[in-house]
């Protein structure tokens, strides 16, 4: 099937990334070939994968002219995957797709028919997740209704306020993978964006340029178009190697770095407010990936390259989200942690901060907290030791007291007698001579029993 690629001659382009996806990009393929409406064009850049993905490409788009695959020859990531295939788009509007995705057949249909109607700069479907592995699938009933909250429609200003900010009720997420964008305007977008190379999280980098120019952005979460593989990539909530979280945090850091450029150059008070917003967000994020995806024999190591890559200011912040947080529980349960508990652990390794003049008023005042409820925690674990000891120096008197009495219900002489009195004085207790008259006692006791 032939289909002209003259800017604006078909509907709608898919825009497909893949980086080693063998064991999914055929599938990712083929649900757009099942498209219900056929006026598409399927970009797919092949970002130098090293596995098979890229002969799957090459079969499946044999003989189909809608295909125009694009293989580099060095891997640039996701960001300049999507800068390359948007920028060799032509369609009237633009999806962009995962390799290890894939599309309900309705998509090109239904989204393009409701785009038509209501000209959103960006409209935004819901997706059904496709969990991998079992921790990923305990939760992904909860991931999948987080990514479909039902938001509306928002303009101008609003469009980046609702997705950089807690100004509102829900906040619409930074995804690229679950829109339909107006093709010029995502192209004209892309092509002001950075050429460098990206790491983690850079989809929201993109988001933040696109929100900041879009004049419109609507969405239609009951509409599912995505079938999104979680933890088939970086997303899901398992344990991760050291290495991965390292390239993790440190491609998140050029992530910031690009958004923080960018709301320079914009020169807008507002979009730098977003811009520091979206910083404490990431670095909340690093706090949660270091506490929960990395083992705790790699957390020790985890902290070292934090330090090197953020500094000892942000990295407190970092700490602090999975620390402040344990310290509240143990004061709200009025609990004493077990010496066992990884928030020892976790204060040593915050304890190797250098934090002076701190210049940021938002990690200065989660350091303060820190402190305070630090303070107000060791002072409680203090006193719970110290009734610890009056409960075990309680318990040791009783002891002694049974122990007397027993001692003394087994004695040949009772106390306060008149014969008791006179041995007492005579031969003192624990003396030789009494110890040797209670030993002659008890013989003389056994033999008169048997």
């Amino acid at each position: 099937m032939t289909i002209q690629v003259e800017n604006g001659s078909v509907l709608l382009s898919f825009v497909v990334i893949a980086y080693n996806v063998e064991h999914y990009i055929e599938q990712c393929l083929e649900s757009i070939k099942a498209q219900t409406k056929d006026d598409f064009e399927v970009i797919v850049v092949n970002d130098a994968s090293t596995d098979s993905t890229a002969s799957i490409i090459e079969s499946c788009a044999r003989d189909d002219n809608r295909f125009h695959v694009i293989d580099k020859s060095l891997n640039g990531g996701a960001h300049l995957a999507r800068r390359t295939g948007v920028l060799s788009s032509h369609g009237k509007y633009v999806v962009f797709v995962d390799g290890d995705d894939e599309v309900e057949p309705t998509l090109c249909e239904i989204m393009t028919s409701y785009a038509r109607g209501k000209d959103p700069d960006i409209l935004r479907f819901g997706r059904s997740l496709m969990a991998v592995g079992d921790d990923n699938q305990r939760t992904a009933y909860a991931e999948e209704k987080a990514l479909n909250t039902t938001f509306g429609g928002v303009k101008s200003g609003d469009v980046i306020r609702s997705v950089f900010s807690e100004d509102f009720p829900a906040r619409n997420t930074w995804s690229v993978i679950d829109c339909l964008f107006k093709g010029d305007f995502i192209r004209e977008a892309f092509n002001g964006m950075t050429d460098k190379r990206l790491g983690r999280m850079q989809d929201a980098y993109e988001f933040f340029v696109l929100s900041s120019r879009a004049m419109s952005m609507l969405t239609v979460p009951e509409y599912r178009g995505l079938r999104y593989r979680f933890g088939a990539g970086v997303s899901g909530n398992g344990i991760e190697s050291f290495d991965r979280f390292d390239n993790g945090q440190q491609g998140m850091h050029a992530t910031l770095r690009a958004v923080e450029q960018y709301a320079l150059q914009f020169g807008h008070s507002e979009v730098q407010q977003y811009s520091n917003w979206f910083k404490y967000v990431m670095l909340g994020i690093v706090g949660r990936e270091w506490c929960m995806r990395l083992s705790v024999d790699d957390q020790a190591e985890g902290f070292r390259v934090l330090r090197s890559t953020w500094g000892d200011k942000n990295t407190a912040f970092i700490i602090l989200e999975p620390l402040l947080p344990r310290v509240q529980s143990f004061l709200d349960q009025q609990v004493q942690p077990a010496d066992s508990d990884d928030l020892y652990r976790w204060m040593s390794l915050y304890d190797e901060l250098v934090l002076e003049d701190i210049n940021d008023d938002v990690i200065a005042d989660k350091v303060t907290d820190f402190k305070n409820k630090r303070i107000e925690l060791e002072g409680f674990i203090r006193h719970q030791k110290e009734l610890e000891i009056a409960e075990q120096h309680k318990k040791e008197v009783e002891r002694k007291r049974l122990d007397e009495e027993q001692r003394e219900a087994q004695r040949v002489l009772k106390k306060d007698t008149c014969a008791r009195k006179l041995v007492d004085r005579l031969l003192p207790e624990d003396s030789k001579r009494r110890k040797m008259l209670r030993s002659i006692s008890r013989r003389l006791i056994r033999f008169v029993r048997h």
